[in-house]
């Protein structure tokens, strides 16, 4: 769980995009600066926070997409182009741990969890 984390700052437990496809966004090829404001990069020093790989991902059929480093989104992404008209997102698979920009090592649980790391980022 994400804690002591100031939870006024974009609230975006309304939004009516799944968490999986904002988190896709971030780290496709479209959203580069969303991704570099995110999670930070080699180049830039802005840093929020950084998943520790891999990460899973559960397609609406029931099958599963291991992402091992940040190149792999390319799956989800063509998953997305595939899939356009699809009512359902693949689902993250919980738990996976971040890295904060402090250093600190956090494992996110669930949802809500992965909600206030997103509000923590301020994104």
């Amino acid at each position: 769980m994400v804690e002591d984390i100031n939870t006024s700052k974009n609230d975006l437990t309304n939004s009516n995009e799944s968490l999986t496809s904002q988190l896709r966004q971030i780290y496709s090829g479209p959203a580069f600066d969303d991704r570099t404001n995110m999670f930070g990069s080699q180049e830039s020093d802005v840093k929020c926070f950084q998943i520790i790989y891999p990460i899973s991902l559960t397609l609406p059929d029931g099958s599963e997409i291991t992402i091992n480093n940040e190149e792999d989104w390319d799956e989800i992404d063509l998953w997305y182009e595939e899939n356009e008209d699809s009512d359902e997102d693949p689902e993250i698979v919980y738990p996976f741990d971040v890295i904060l920009d402090d250093d600190k090592v956090v494992t996110i649980t669930n949802e809500e969890d992965f909600k206030e790391l997103k509000d923590y980022c301020d994104y």
